[in-house]
């Protein structure tokens, strides 16, 4: 038992995770889709950022302009998702992967029954949360920090290679492939069980769920326009 221990932690030293960048927008449904349903279930397993580490832009489909004083956004969805993009990039911007991926998963998985009501949904979701932290996202939202963040991931977004035709855009270890994006919608926490090195107790208790994510799926997606 020593010697398995020893080596579950030399591995978890010694193996790097995969890194997945996910290119998304506040209002798109299937972003919503995604992110509080397979992403969830990866977020929920225990030590599954053993398997990954998951870095969102709440940008997308969006276009930015620069007016001499601050960068101004419009938005595939409209302005409100403009909002929800920015309080998102502030979330994401300044906590940590765990706090901002469970803010995510909630605001996302909860917005259409607040109305579209950003503000709304994210208080719900921030219930109890110390007035430290709410200060902290609302100061960024209604400031320039939070302008300057948004710029920021827009320049990601806008300089991802080859260029994103979508949302979700799901790039693992630096590249885009259609086919393993397809496999990480439809089962994330399965795909990377698949295929990491180390074997987390969630993956040993999905052997039967392991070769789902190779059935042809036909996922929506918010394309540009």
């Amino acid at each position: 038992m020593l010697f398995k221990g020893l080596l579950f932690v030399f591995l978890i030293i010694s193996v790097k995770s995969v890194q997945i960048d996910v290119l998304v927008e506040s209002l798109c449904p299937d972003c919503m889709g995604f992110i509080s349903q397979s992403f969830a279930e990866f977020f929920k397993a225990e030590n599954h950022h053993l398997l990954a580490n998951v870095t969102f832009y709440p940008y997308g489909n969006a276009h930015q302009s620069f007016d001499g004083t601050r960068w101004n956004f419009v938005c595939q969805h409209g302005a409100n998702e403009c909002y929800g993009n920015l309080i998102e990039t502030c979330v994401v911007r300044q906590f940590t992967p765990e706090f901002s991926h469970n803010f995510l998963i909630c605001l996302e998985g909860n917005i259409l029954s607040h109305g579209k009501d950003f503000k709304a949904a994210s208080d719900a979701c921030l219930t109890n949360q110390p007035q430290t932290v709410l200060d902290t996202i609302w100061n960024c939202v209604n400031s320039d920090v939070g302008n300057s963040f948004q710029h920021e991931v827009a320049d990601f977004t806008e300089k991802v290679n080859p260029p994103h035709k979508y949302v979700p855009w799901i790039i693992v270890d630096g590249t885009h492939d259609a086919k393993v994006e397809d496999a990480i919608m439809n089962d994330m926490l399965g795909y990377l069980c698949q295929h990491s090195r180390l074997n987390i107790p969630a993956c040993e208790t999905r052997s039967e769920f392991l070769n789902s994510f190779f059935e042809e799926k036909n996922h929506s997606k918010c394309y540009r326009n």
